[in-house]
């Protein structure tokens, strides 16, 4: 069935269209004045129609050569398809637009622009937040590697190739347990299980095979992915290289045992040496004691002084 067509001017019907559009649209002149905006451009920038029409748009925009480069596009008949820019709004804050426009020519004069302004904001802070996340991820000294729920290796980061010594054109597509050490191969499954439950693997210290057959001790962390409506779509897996640190780990600790038996045996030969010496200091003693008293008037004073030194000792000896 055909729609009833109106019995109201379609021209006022066309402009209150235009007036309650769900998208922010303007008119500029061609000196950049604005001759008229609707609703939905008025609310996203803040403004009543009289703050908003009859400036002029550069009053607007964040840069300001955005609009000579618009206004003279235009005039060269171009037709704007998401021009990037960056517009301010009336609380102060900025968003970022893309613009497209053209131009309303009346017999052959510039009459005005004709422009749909979107806001786009979230999706370049996104788009930002992406890229910088992917400068992280590809700067990394770890490999960071994105799989599937099958255990399909999706991305693979320069940390990855450094570690493993694959380039990623030669394990994306692959299984991941193409890295698994022979002798660690059961893992994969009961790593997979967890992460279809949701479960999170933190700092798992395994090992792993490189390219040439080395074999390496890694420390993973694994994390479920999930997609906008919450569902587990795969994992991304954090492996350390830790072959280096667990080498000196093992060489410390085999030091401080080393240390420990020296200290146990040093303590064992002073304790014999010790005990060994109490039984000649004692003769010493009991011989100096019987000397003193067969001739103590005979020795004299400095005889006196070294027996009773001797006597000293002997009561040390014994305190051992």
């Amino acid at each position: 069935m055909q729609p009833q067509l109106s019995n109201h001017d379609p021209t006022v019907e066309l402009r209150d269209f235009l007036e309650n559009a769900g998208v922010a649209l303007h008119w500029v002149g061609e000196d950049g004045t604005i001759l008229w905006a609707n609703l939905a451009e008025l609310e996203f920038m803040g403004y009543s129609a009289d703050e908003y029409i009859g400036h002029n748009i550069a009053e607007f925009h964040v840069e300001q050569p955005v609009i000579s480069d618009i206004l003279t596009r235009l005039k060269n008949d171009e037709k704007l398809r998401g021009y990037e820019s960056r517009v301010r709004r009336k609380d102060g804050s900025i968003r970022d637009v893309t613009i497209n426009s053209s131009v309303y020519r009346h017999q052959g004069r510039f009459a005005h622009t004709r422009c749909v302004t979107l806001d786009v904001t979230a999706q370049k802070r996104a788009a930002d937040l992406h890229q910088l996340l992917g400068a992280i991820v590809e700067s990394s000294d770890d490999a960071i590697i994105a799989k599937d729920l099958n255990g399909t290796i999706l991305s693979w980061n320069r940390g990855a190739q450094r570690i493993f010594g694959y380039e990623a054109d030669e394990v994306i597509g692959k299984h991941i347990s193409i890295l698994a050490a022979p002798e660690r191969i059961d893992e994969i499954p009961d790593i997979l299980g967890k992460l279809r439950r949701g479960e999170r693997v933190d700092h798992y210290k395994t090992k792993r095979r490189t390219k040439d057959g080395r074999i390496l001790t890694v420390s993973l962390t694994v994390s479920p992915l999930v997609d906008a409506k919450g569902r587990i779509i795969g994992a991304s897996k954090v492996a350390r290289d830790i072959t280096m640190s667990e080498s000196q780990e093992d060489a410390l600790r085999a030091a401080n045992d080393a240390l420990r038996a020296a200290n146990a045996d040093l303590e064992q030969f002073v304790y014999s040496a010790s005990h060994d010496l109490q039984e000649p200091l004692r003769m010493v003693s009991t011989y100096s004691e019987i000397l003193m008293r067969t001739f103590r008037d005979q020795l004299g004073q400095m005889a006196r002084s070294t027996s009773s030194t001797s006597s000293m000792a002997r009561s040390g000896c014994s305190s051992y």
